[in-house]
């Protein structure tokens, strides 16, 4: 039997609501796709970090780059990799959603997964990444912190804690929340 992997996605959706995770990976249920989630997904294109480029110094774009994890048991696909003059690699994903003043929490979460793979795969340190908000035409940098990163670390072992005991997560969550999510059909809230 394969040894199963969680995604960064998975860490951004636990943070965003527990219960996304046993939804898709214990009852194995899948997210009903929206149109914005399909918008989002074409939209990503090169175009839209170029002015990243010269502020951050890139020398190298890696596009869709797959990495994985079998000390974390996690593998993804990072939308960029931007690797800067200094030889500096920073995890950049885009997002289809409005930009706060800081890089939303489940957002700083999955860009901090990003990162733990990206060190373990490049044999790096990553001390920063990028969220580009499509809907607000703005990128957010922020610093990936040893605190983040152990918190990332955190989240994964939570995860799998819900995988292998099959144990519904007994959490509330802001209901606004859930106007937008692919998994409510499948909740008990409603």
């Amino acid at each position: 039997m394969e040894e199963e992997f969680i995604t960064p996605t998975d860490v951004k959706r636990f943070v965003y609501c527990p219960k996304i995770i046993y939804i898709s990976k214990v009852l194995h249920l899948e997210e009903r796709v929206t149109d914005y989630m399909q918008y989002g997904k074409e939209k990503h294109d090169k175009v839209i970090i170029s002015p990243l480029v010269a502020s951050l110094k890139v020398k190298k774009i890696l596009e869709d780059v797959e990495m994985e994890s079998s000390e974390l048991r996690v593998r993804g696909k990072v939308d960029y990799v931007l690797v800067t003059k200094f030889n500096e690699y920073i995890p950049a994903e885009i997002k289809w959603a409005e930009a706060f003043q800081s890089i939303k929490r489940d957002h700083a979460l999955q860009i901090a997964t990003y990162a733990l793979l990206i060190e373990e795969n490049f044999s790096t340190v990553v001390k920063r990444g990028v969220v580009y908000y499509l809907r607000s035409k703005k990128a957010k940098v922020a610093p990936i912190s040893n605190e983040l990163k152990k918190e990332a670390r955190e989240t994964i072992k939570k995860i799998y804690k819900i995988i292998d005991e099959e144990t519904e997560p007994n959490v509330r969550v802001v209901k606004e929340r859930c106007k937008n999510c692919g998994f409510k059909n499948f909740c008990l809230r409603f």
